[in-house]
C-alpha cells in the first residue's frame, strides 16, 4: 500500500494569488495619492479679481474653461515683478508668492463666473482658450 501524502499544493496557491492582489490593489492606491499629491502641488488657487489682472497685465498665456473653475498659466515672458505684485495685491503685506510661480509646468486657477467682458479681453491679448470637453458614457446618458 502507498502512502499517500495530503495535498497541500492547492493552500499556498490560493495565499500566492490573494497576496498579489493585495500588493496590486495597494500599489494603486500608492500611484494615485503620489500622482494626486504631485498634481495638486502644482495648481494654486488664485481670486478671479487677479486672474483678470494678469490678463489684463498680459502675463497670461493659456485659458482652459471647467464646469466650476478656469485654469491659466503665466506667460514665461511675463514681468515677474508685475505678476508678483498683483498676486501679492490682497495678501496684508504677506508675500504669499515668490518665483516659484515661474515654475515650468505651474498652473493657476480661479472659480468660474458669468463675465461677457472676458472673451473679447481674452482675444485682444491674444490669450489661447478653450474648453475642456467631458467624455460621456453612452450607457449613462441612455
Amino acid at each position: 500500500m502507498m502512502d499517500r501524502k495530503p495535498d497541500n499544493n492547492k493552500k499556498p496557491d490560493k495565499i500566492n494569488i490573494v497576496s498579489a492582489i493585495i500588493a496590486c490593489i495597494v500599489l494603486t492606491v500608492l500611484v494615485n495619492t503620489l500622482l494626486s499629491t504631485y498634481s495638486s502641488s502644482m495648481q494654486t488657487q488664485v481670486e478671479y479679481s487677479a486672474f483678470l489682472s494678469l490678463t489684463e497685465a498680459g502675463a497670461v498665456d493659456v485659458v482652459r474653461f471647467e464646469s466650476d473653475r478656469l485654469f491659466f498659466t503665466i506667460k514665461e515672458s511675463a514681468a515677474r515683478d508685475k505678476v508678483l505684485s498683483i498676486l501679492n495685491k490682497d495678501s496684508d503685506g504677506q508675500s504669499l508668492f515668490t518665483d516659484s510661480v515661474f515654475q515650468t509646468g505651474r498652473v493657476f486657477y480661479a472659480g468660474t463666473i458669468y463675465d461677457e467682458q472676458l472673451l473679447p479681453m481674452l482675444k485682444e491679448k491674444n490669450v489661447t482658450f478653450y474648453v475642456r470637453v467631458q467624455n460621456r458614457n453612452a450607457i449613462v446618458d441612455f
